[in-house]
């Protein structure tokens, strides 16, 4: 399990990654917690470049927030959870978003 602050400390719900699960679950401060994205693991390639769990968590939070913004620019069904929770990532999702790199080549 993974879990991500807001970019600004304590403004904003925490979200808790379990990549093996396939899921984000957003926590807020007063006990309140949402399904805010899940995928089938099975079903997931992470992009080029993604070799460590901080960057598959980059990979699918900016899936997450291109689609809340664009959702007509992919093929998924009006159930999927990633458009039930649009408004949470229009409000959040960029507070979560990680600087990765790989550090192999230092």
């Amino acid at each position: 399990m993974i879990i991500l602050q807001p970019y600004l400390k304590d403004k904003g719900p925490t979200l808790h990654v379990d990549l093996a699960g396939g899921t984000m679950t957003a926590h807020f401060p007063l006990g309140a917690q949402i399904e805010a994205f899940e995928w089938n693991p099975d079903d997931y390639s992470p992009g080029m470049g993604v070799s460590t769990d901080l960057q598959e968590v980059n990979d699918i939070l900016s899936f997450a927030i291109a689609y809340a913004d664009n959702p007509e620019e992919f093929e998924r069904e009006p159930t999927d959870l990633e458009q039930i929770a649009s408004p949470f990532w229009a409000e959040h999702g960029d507070s979560f978003m990680l600087e990765t790199s790989d550090d192999s080549d230092e």
